[in-house]
């Protein structure tokens, strides 16, 4: 839920190109992967994970409008982080740190 970038371009390729759409989501086994042979992976890591696969996965032919509607959820992503941001305890030293109280 953190993530509506990663879910609008999942959805592109699931409409444009199905078979892209496996090569898309091996970002989410490999996460899924990760948690269960124990690595440290936090839901921050999560987070810049599949906001990065999401943003290097943007198809070049987007047109103009499916351009500014990716726009748009990417701030409404930037906002939804801002407000509710993912826990970690990592993230939350991370936090106090720069924004003290």
């Amino acid at each position: 839920m953190h993530v509506p970038l990663f879910l609008a371009v999942a959805i592109i390729y699931a409409v444009r190109f199905p078979a892209a759409l496996v090569g898309y989501a091996v970002s989410v086994l490999a996460s899924v992967l990760a948690v269960w042979v124990a690595l440290r992976f936090t839901p921050v890591t999560a987070y810049v994970l599949f906001t990065l696969v999401a943003l290097m996965s943007i198809p070049r032919d987007s047109g103009p409008r499916t351009s500014r509607t990716l726009a748009v959820i990417g701030l409404a992503q930037l906002a939804l982080a801002w407000s509710w941001p993912p826990t970690s305890p990592g993230f939350e030293q991370w936090l106090t740190a720069v924004l003290p109280r």
